[in-house]
């Protein structure tokens, strides 16, 4: 059945739903390959930061700045969404060079169309409007303890603003009757930390979203949900893959129906990204490259030598980011 453009707004007028250390051992592949790839040393490192020199007092001092993926300089501002970057409470549009300031440092934001949608580290979420600077919603959700690492963005879909919050709530604001017209609760019966949203997304006008221990997809009358020890989760715009604790990684296809899985045993997985028809990430114990056939989750590990996990690692789409080298996967 295809719930068409339809679904998502339907979801907004339907029912309130609710939904209930030590040692580790390494991932030893049976099979390494030797794959070299281009790199280069650069400052400019994907949300990292570089020194700056500064003068004060007739003293040299050297101070942490934030660039992003095109090598803008940010200065003390963090990426926190699209072309928007915040420095604490300071919202700042790249493309403008605008700044808001708001009532709590900025977690996440994202923008359509002059409107500014943003959720605060105290779960405060509301929408500014850019032309007059002025915070047209505002509301706090549950008081938290959660994590705020790979915290998504809110959506704008159709007339409708999807917010995910800290507290692993999804609240659905209506822009032209100008109110929340429903929300769900997905972390309902989890600990009070570690709950957050980590993945929103719309495919094929299916909303799902996931905490780190359970995922869900919303219909306009019911939802389905699969729970598990959640790492990380991607998806090409068709397929969802999920990468768990343990090492597993499980493709999921429309209405989160179980298609195939595999096994890594004690892998340990950075985010992964996408880049050309492959997925790939690094296996934090190793330092290993893995590259993931998404059709048939077949996998190749190779050697990962040139990777040092103790630097700031992250994969974002063709390139990797590792301390001062960025590497190319093309």
């Amino acid at each position: 059945m295809r719930w068409g453009k339809f679904a998502i707004v339907g979801i907004a007028g339907g029912i309130l739903l609710f939904s209930g250390c030590g040692g580790r051992e390494k991932f030893k592949p049976s099979q390494v390959e030797i794959k070299s790839l281009p790199s280069k040393n650069s400052p400019f490192l994907y949300d990292y930061t570089q020194k700056r020199e500064t003068f004060r007092e007739g003293w040299l001092f050297f101070k942490n700045q934030y660039v992003n993926d095109l090598g803008e300089k940010l200065g003390d501002f963090k990426m926190v969404g699209p072309r928007l970057a915040a420095k604490g409470n300071i919202l700042k549009d790249l493309d403008t060079n605008q700044t808001y300031t708001l009532s709590a440092p900025i977690v996440t934001a994202s923008k359509k169309d002059g409107v500014i949608a943003f959720l605060l580290s105290n779960n405060g979420y509301g929408l500014l409007d850019q032309f007059t600077g002025k915070v047209t919603f505002f509301q706090v959700g549950e008081e938290t303890f959660s994590s705020t690492y790979l915290q998504p963005a809110p959506i704008f879909y159709q007339e409708l603003v999807i917010f995910p919050l800290l507290s692993g709530d999804i609240i659905f604001y209506d822009r032209n009757l100008q109110k929340i017209v429903n929300r769900f609760t997905i972390a309902t019966g989890e600990q009070p930390f570690n709950r957050n949203i980590i993945y929103l997304s719309i495919i094929d006008d299916y909303l799902y979203a996931s905490t780190p221990s359970k995922i869900v997809v919303f219909a306009p009358h019911y939802y389905l949900d699969y729970k598990d020890d959640i790492k990380h989760i991607i998806d090409d715009g068709r397929y969802i893959y999920l990468f768990t604790v343990d090492g597993r990684i499980i493709k999921f296809g429309k209405g989160l129906k179980k298609l195939k899985s595999v096994k890594l045993k004690f892998a340990e997985f950075y985010a992964p990204t996408l880049c050309e028809g492959k997925i790939y990430t690094i296996e934090k114990g190793g330092g290993y490259l893995i590259e993931i056939d998404p059709d048939t989750l077949s996998y190749k590990v190779y050697d990962g030598t040139y990777f040092n996990t103790s630097d700031p690692l992250r994969l974002r789409k063709c390139k990797i980011y590792n301390g001062k080298t960025i590497y190319t996967l093309r």
